[in-house]
């Protein structure tokens, strides 16, 4: 309407002016208001789409997430054996931890080979030669562990989210401690000295039972 058509129903020119800003803010305000209510039903609609991918998700079957992979992780360290006593072989002397993605249907015993190829590349390490040592595998507890177990099996009965097994050698050369009972001063003797250590003894029996003297 224009104003000539308003000022037939509106005679001051200021009232008309007034009724014009009304009716233009209520068109505005229409305007967004609508615009507000489809905001609104778009996100009504997202909102309803993720409560049904909840509920479906919900739905689904609790288990163990690793049950269906075919793979698991495993850790690889290196212990070495030394007189008697386990330690662990840092990464500068060849050592280190190693990290694995093998099948769970993988057994200790290749585990160990593995353990062996990587700590002894071509046979040799800072240690010696491969064929220098013997081997086993052992846990974290360094208890050695079957040959013919699983990773699967080990992840079972550690329940261990990250299994972590150690390449365990030792010298095929150690010393055979042997003591002796009957003495009051238990020492061990080193096989290297056993010829010696008998003939002793058996020198004092034959002293003790007077078959030899002593001049």
């Amino acid at each position: 309407m224009s104003d000539e058509e308003l000022e037939q129903y509106i005679n001051t020119y200021g009232d008309r002016v007034a009724l014009r800003a009304f009716c233009r803010q209520r068109t505005l305000t229409n305007s967004s208001e609508s615009v507000k209510s489809a905001l609104m039903d778009r996100v009504r609609g997202k909102i309803e789409g993720r409560t049904t991918i909840n509920i479906d998700t919900a739905r689904r079957p609790i288990g163990n997430r690793y049950a269906e992979k075919d793979t698991r992780r495993v850790e690889i360290g290196w212990l070495h054996v030394l007189k008697g006593e386990c330690h662990q072989v840092r990464t500068k002397g060849g050592g280190g931890t190693r990290h694995l993605s093998v099948e769970k249907t993988v057994t200790v015993a290749e585990l160990l080979e593995i353990g062996k190829d990587l700590f002894f590349p071509d046979g040799h390490s800072a240690k010696g030669p491969i064929g220098k040592f013997e081997f086993d595998l052992r846990d974290f507890s360094q208890k050695s562990l079957p040959l013919d177990c699983t990773v699967n099996q080990l992840y079972e009965k550690t329940k261990l989210r990250m299994l972590r097994v150690y390449t365990c050698s030792r010298d095929k050369d150690s010393s055979i401690v042997l003591s002796d009972a009957s003495s009051d001063d238990e020492r061990p003797v080193k096989v290297g000295t056993l010829f010696n250590h008998i003939l002793f003894k058996s020198i004092l029996l034959w002293q003790r039972w007077g078959l030899i003297e002593f001049r």
